[in-house]
């Protein structure tokens, strides 16, 4: 027993040895763009979309301290105006971005979770917005949650009071708000899993 331990133990000495960065190498840390961890994506990148332009524009409308409640609630008001006029059509605005599967549910059918995000900079608003999307089972089953997908259907409304639909977030970073359009529900909808 005690060779079988003497020999391990030289085994991962010498391992270690040989795996040892040469003296005064310049060792480097790994930041999270260099290596995704298995199951994780990277989402594709939108230079410029409609959700963007929409909610600069919104927040023009509105000038004034974002912390200020009525002003919030100025801006809610306008993107829920904005959003609802696509109720029972197609919603250009989703239909450009690419949304993560965040997980299916079973709920009166198949119901797929979906999720955008882009986070505020030093010039721009952060923006989110999720989907429920009704499915079949079949469609259902052939889905990948972590994966990023486009999503085209009809919207038909906000029916989840539970998730703030449209909340205002003064306090992300960079102290730039974040406009949210909540959880839309989408009907009769295609999912096509972005390459």
């Amino acid at each position: 027993m005690k060779k079988a331990i003497t020999l391990l133990a030289f085994m991962a000495l010498l391992w270690s040895c040989s795996y040892a960065p040469p003296k005064g190498a310049e060792q480097t840390e790994m930041d999270s763009t260099q290596v995704l961890m298995p199951g994780m994506e990277e989402a594709p990148e939108v230079k410029s979309s409609i959700f963007e332009h929409v909610a600069d524009s919104i927040f023009k409308l509105h000038p004034g301290d974002i912390k200020n409640e009525i002003i919030r609630e100025d801006i809610a008001k306008d993107l829920k105006k904005y959003a609802l006029q696509f109720k029972g059509k197609h919603m250009p605005l989703i239909e450009e971005l690419p949304f993560k599967l965040l997980e299916v549910t079973q709920e009166n059918g198949y119901i797929a979770v979906l999720h955008y995000s882009k986070d505020a900079d030093e010039k721009n608003l952060g923006l989110e917005v999720q989907l429920a999307v009704n499915l079949p089972r079949e469609e259902a089953a052939k889905l990948y949650e972590g994966k990023f997908y486009s999503v085209k259907g009809i919207m038909a409304g906000f029916p989840y009071a539970s998730v703030m639909p449209y909340a205002l977030d003064p306090y992300n970073s960079y102290d730039m708000p974040l406009l949210s359009l909540g959880a839309i529900k989408i009907d009769k909808a295609e999912l096509t899993l972005k390459k």
